[in-house]
């Protein structure tokens, strides 16, 4: 379709703006440098470009994108969710304001974004589905958002588009194109998560409850005006109400099922259990909780248990539309063999899964692999990491009801090393923003090679900078002041700890056997009372700034510093959890209560209390607490 697109150019839009629409990122690249091409062949190969030659120059300095900054050279822009904000911005401004002719975008650009053109190309009515494996149409939808980008009132008196499809398919389209069209509800295909949302609030409590909810909702007006669409035969009363019970009942069977619902017949009423809330919590689909229900270990170490939460993480059912192109299964495929964890023999089966690419994309990053198959895949990482936070978080609320202690604390550790871009065979100082492997050997200090961020914390930033300049790693004198920046900006941790009142020392300095109550009515109140948690580096400062992100450049989001507190016992049983944000250093003070009951397998043994960062990688703390059961 290359030589038709650039002839409707020619003969409908010759000198004003053109947009042209393809099915893929890659269709970006391709269709702009066919363009470029046919462009070669014209008298005046620039005539799309209403730039000077200094002013291109200038704007060229900027652009990252390597086929971005040859097509505009001719006057040709792309746009397209892979691209970096600062070249995305400049082909948005060039374009609005006339400097290039012509932008070839993928179908996103049609929603949200008024870039008025005279001329508008959809090359092509279909997109790669991994999921069916082959070519699907575009929603009509699409179609006619593509189609409305062209001739806007505002900004021109005609417009013209052209649609490139299959001869079979010209009646279908034209069809739709001339007639209005009814917009269908999809709240039938997700109705469970719905469902589950609604009890967790208490919208809904019984089975009678989820059907009036449904008839306060637009499906319930579309299954009226067209039944067969939605599989209903009769519209008859009695029809309608057996096909909501039906739906109904088949959503809270799929809710209790995955553990997030309890339903009592007898009462005809419904209820949320803990898993139930998780989900609705994290906004995640009730298959995942289903999922890390039934797959949690119930007792794990992190060397063996590291990749067996990758996995986990990667079948999330938020993975389920990363989008895998065509050919992008070969390119798995080799990717493969510059990642440290093998896929499984069922995985190496799937290579074109969404699952198995979100996989492979976390240990990429993970590894901090430079050289991706393509550009796509970074925008998909970037997909990948952003829903990996939530879907870790509802891990370990899963683990953590459950009780598995050591399964809680693995997860953590996996949040740890993801947002900070680390292997779990890597030093922990490459989480330090500009540090690389071949620097570490050679940091010391007072002759004393340094190893952790917990050798770096007491220092002051005289003596960090020392350990750079005098280590000779050449490092810059702005990558320097990075590092200790943020060395100095490390959380610093004091604290009070009391059981029953009595006072049992610090984090990681507690020599004293506590006595808990042995009564199995009464509760044992824990007070952990936290002075300075957060960023210290202000101490001596009247107004202190408040820093309450992480500093994970590795990460493409900001991330807020959080903490978790678990109490957890000998057997390896988790006996309770807390999250507890960051304190600015103004925040004088901050005390957590836990409550627990007393173990009656022993009247003594040992607790241990842990304070774990969930950006931050070695700086968790943890103190044993020996205790006594008087009778």
């Amino acid at each position: 379709m290359k030589k038709p697109t650039y002839a409707a150019i020619m003969t409908h839009s010759p000198d004003k703006p053109v947009i042209v629409f393809v099915s893929s990122r890659r269709q970006t690249r391709l269709t702009a440098r066919d363009l470029v091409a046919f462009c070669g062949l014209e008298d005046n190969p620039r005539r799309f470009l209403k730039l000077s030659e200094y002013e291109l120059e200038s704007i060229l300095l900027g652009i990252r994108d390597p086929p971005l900054r040859l097509s505009l050279g001719f006057g040709i822009g792309i746009h397209h969710a892979g691209l970096v904000e600062t070249d995305r911005r400049t082909v948005e401004e060039l374009f609005v304001n006339n400097k290039i002719q012509i932008l070839v975008a993928t179908s996103t650009l049609a929603w949200g974004v008024n870039f008025p053109a005279h001329l508008v190309v959809i090359k092509g009515t279909e997109y790669y589905d991994a999921k069916t494996k082959g070519y699907v149409d575009f929603p009509i939808t699409d179609v006619l958002q593509m189609m409305g980008r062209a001739g806007r009132p505002q900004f021109d008196d005609s417009g013209v588009a052209r649609v490139f499809v299959h001869d079979v398919k010209k009646n279908f389209y034209k069809k739709f194109l001339h007639e209005p069209f009814p917009v269908e509800s999809s709240l039938h295909k997700c109705l469970a998560d719905h469902f589950n949302a609604e009890i967790v609030t208490g919208s809904i409590t019984s089975m009678q409850d989820a059907i009036d909810y449904l008839t306060w909702t637009y499906f319930y007006r579309r299954l009226q005006m067209n039944p067969t669409f939605y599989g209903l035969e009769d519209l008859s009363p009695s029809s309608i109400n057996l096909y909501l019970s039906r739906l109904v009942s088949l959503a809270m069977e799929e809710l209790k099922t995955s553990g997030c619902i309890e339903i009592l017949p007898k009462e005809g009423l419904v209820k949320a259990t803990p898993y139930g809330r998780i989900c609705s919590y994290f906004y995640l689909h009730h298959t995942t909780i289903r999922m890390c229900f039934n797959r949690l270990p119930n007792s794990i170490d992190l060397s063996s248990g590291f990749p067996v939460i990758l996995n986990l993480l990667a079948d999330a059912a938020e993975f389920d539309e990363l989008p895998v192109r065509h050919n992008e299964d070969l390119m798995n495929q080799e990717l493969e063999k510059s990642l440290p964890v093998p896929l499984t023999p069922e995985q190496k089966k799937n290579y074109d899964s969404p699952h198995v690419k979100a996989f492979l994309l976390l240990q990429a990053h993970l590894i901090r692999l430079e050289n991706l198959p393509c550009a796509d895949y970074a925008t998909d990482t970037i997909s990948v990491l952003d829903q990996s936070v939530r879907v870790l978080q509802a891990m370990i609320d899963i683990s953590a009801e459950k009780g598995y202690l050591s399964t809680t604390l693995c997860i953590m550790t996996v949040m740890q090393y993801i947002k900070q871009g680390i292997y779990i065979t890597d030093n922990i100082l490459l989480s330090l923003p500009r540090m690389k492997k071949t620097i570490i050997p050679m940091l010391s200090y007072h002759g004393q090679s340094i190893q952790s961020l917990t050798e770096l914390l007491p220092l002051t930033e005289i003596d960090l900078r020392s350990i750079f300049v005098n280590s000779k790693c050449n490092l810059s004198e702005s990558d320097i002041k990075v590092n200790v920046d943020m060395i100095i900006g490390l959380p610093k941790i004091a604290c009070k700890i009391e059981v029953n009142d009595q006072i049992i020392g610090n984090l990681n300095n507690n020599n004293k056997k506590i006595i808990l109550k042995s009564s199995e009515e009464e509760e044992n109140v824990l007070s952990i009372r936290f002075n300075g948690l957060g960023n210290t580096a202000f101490e001596s400062n009247s107004n202190p700034p408040i820093n309450s992100k992480i500093s994970a450049p590795r990460f493409p989001k900001p991330q807020q510093e959080g903490w978790w507190l678990i109490l957890g016992d000998s057997n390896d049983q988790l006996i309770n959890l807390r999250r507890i944000g960051v304190i600015d250093a103004r925040e004088m003070e901050r005390t957590t209560i836990i409550k627990f009951k007393s173990p009656l397998s022993s009247l003594e043994g040992k607790l241990t209390l842990f304070l774990i960062s969930d950006g931050y990688i070695g700086i968790d703390q943890q103190i044993d607490i020996d205790y006594i059961v008087t009778a």
